[in-house]
């Protein structure tokens, strides 16, 4: 009966590891999506400001 509750024991353990991985996984995809909307709105500003040099 002591051998069941161990087996049990390590399930959650790696249940909450996984979960815990899962956090840490959906935060950077947060962060790297922040930065790659980031990245686009310059970009798009400086193509704005050089489509207007361009036209005048």
């Amino acid at each position: 009966m002591g051998r069941r509750n161990d087996e049990q024991m390590t399930v959650r353990a790696a249940q909450a590891d996984k979960e815990k991985t899962n956090k840490r996984r959906t935060k950077d995809e947060q962060r790297t999506n922040k930065e790659r909307t980031k990245n686009e709105k310059r970009t798009n500003k400086e193509r704005t400001k050089n489509e207007q040099m361009t036209n005048k």
